[in-house]
């Protein structure tokens, strides 16, 4: 679950449940989305990925205007936590159980590619924010 202010001042609601909820300026509530490759949303809170040792976690890219989503990367341990780079270059991810955090590459020469940000955490990485001052 996560909310923010997402476009057009408008309140996203990632319901790991539902979707892509919406709340628009009359407060009523939108779902722009519910699937991606037609895989429907669903919550495993990662127990499925840990029990049975296969990722199934995803990051998911969705465009407000054209109202596409993309599957940016796949097979994902525990996929858990993502921020946006100040810049805007890449976004970093956390798979819980694989003890680390990676980034994945928006723009420039590196665009679709993943490296590691952080790797073998000595505990398991439960979301990611960014301060506003240079820290992760």
């Amino acid at each position: 679950m996560a909310i923010d202010m997402g476009y057009n001042q408008m309140w996203d609601i990632l319901n790991t449940n539902q979707g892509l909820l919406r709340i628009v300026k009359d407060g009523v509530v939108e779902l722009p989305i519910d699937e991606a490759e037609g895989v429907k949303f669903k919550l495993t809170d990662c127990v499925d990925d840990f029990l049975e040792g296969r990722p199934y976690g995803r990051l998911l890219s969705y465009n407000p205007l054209t109202k596409e989503t993309k599957v940016l990367v796949r097979n994902l341990y525990c996929a858990n936590g993502v921020a946006l780079s100040p810049d805007q270059n890449y976004v970093i991810f956390c798979e819980t159980f694989m003890r680390r955090c990676r980034n994945y590459y928006l723009q420039s020469e590196k665009k679709g590619s993943i490296e590691n940000f952080i790797d073998n955490f000595p505990g398991c990485p439960d979301n990611i924010r960014y301060d506003g001052e240079g820290h992760y």
